[in-house]
């Protein structure tokens, strides 16, 4: 990156987009949060999940254990 770049992220100027402000986010915060809902009352697999909101089970994997998705 060059110095000008560096320094924008360096001082807050310019930030990282996370989430669903990614261009290729499949989820939407609010199924984060729904996803996440759903495993804490139990009775359904990340199978399940994965299928419902058409993503990879380690998708779902990574949201749970907030590997992704960490700033909601």
């Amino acid at each position: 990156a060059s110095t000008n770049v560096q320094h924008a992220f360096d001082t807050g100027l310019t930030q990282h987009p996370l989430g669903e402000e990614l261009y290729n986010s499949k989820l939407k915060n609010k199924e984060v949060l729904l996803i996440r809902e759903e495993i804490a009352k139990g009775g359904v697999t990340q199978q399940s999940l994965a299928n419902k909101y058409n993503v990879n089970r380690k998708t779902i994997f990574s949201v749970i254990k907030r590997e992704t998705w960490k700033h909601i």
